[in-house]
């Protein structure tokens, strides 16, 4: 084996292993902060580096600082690449359902969509397109839309108390 093999083999672990570690952080907590939290550490991880490097080699580490920054720089990017598809996997994983099938005893704690929408003052398409989206819990029964009645704003449950 020759050097160039070596550091082409190592580069490419590198690269694979800063992308598996962004794309793992996001894939099992959803959240930035623990890449950001880790591009922090990266970061201190390589300061120390270079300063050693400079002790060590009495000031020649300079002439390679340009192409550890680039290298640095290219793990940072992939590790944010990995994080942005390991959100998309989060995502997919933990998608919320587009509304159940209601039974009728289920009817109870629902309004229908014309209902909810005239109580909250929005039109029937917005309220629909809530639930679809995740935002409001609903349902159909017999083709017809549902909304749960906790999804009622205060203001609304104030108004039909009084």
């Amino acid at each position: 084996m020759d050097l160039n093999h070596i550091l082409a083999v190592s580069a490419l672990v590198a690269i694979t292993a800063a992308f598996v570690t962004g794309l793992l952080i996001t894939t099992l907590t959803g959240s930035a902060r623990p890449v950001k939290v880790f591009l922090v550490i990266l970061t201190l991880i390589v300061v120390a580096g270079l300063v050693a490097g400079f002790i060590f080699s009495r000031g020649l580490l300079i002439y390679l600082l340009f192409q550890l920054i680039a290298l640095v720089l290219i793990l940072y990017f992939v590790v944010v690449f990995g994080a942005v598809c390991g959100g998309g996997i989060y995502l997919l994983l933990h998608k919320k359902t587009r509304g159940k099938l209601l039974s009728q005893p289920e009817l109870a704690e629902y309004l229908a969509t014309a209902e909810f929408s005239t109580l909250e003052g929005i039109t029937e398409e917005r309220a629909l397109a809530r639930v679809l989206s995740g935002f409001y819990q609903g349902g159909r029964h017999k083709g017809l839309w549902y909304i749960h009645k906790s999804e009622l704003s205060q203001k609304t449950i104030h108004q039909e108390a009084v």
